[in-house]
């Protein structure tokens, strides 16, 4: 159980660290915030498996981490079950 990991590749740009999966292949995410875009690509090969869209920074990393799950990547819970922050109650 792995979390993911992102540095600083560019200024709008952000890639993970290189994540495995049950199956021994190896992946690693690579998220462009300005045109909306993730992609998963395999680590060896250096080819794109998967990728989508959206204008929404949270969505972009949540729809890579479920791609990666679906791909057999074991992760650690991130993301709350309701999807949203919640703010204390006084």
């Amino acid at each position: 159980m792995v979390r993911i990991n992102y540095s600083q590749i560019g200024e709008n740009i952000i890639e993970s660290k290189e994540l495995v999966s049950v199956n021994g292949a190896s992946y690693f995410v690579r998220i462009d915030y300005e045109k909306g875009l993730w992609q998963i690509f395999n680590a060896k090969r250096r080819n794109c498996i998967k990728s989508g869209i959206s204008d929404n920074k949270n969505v972009l990393r949540r729809a890579a981490r479920r791609e990666l799950q679906k791909l057999g990547v074991k992760l650690e819970k991130e993301f709350k079950q309701s999807g949203y922050a919640k703010t204390q109650s006084r």
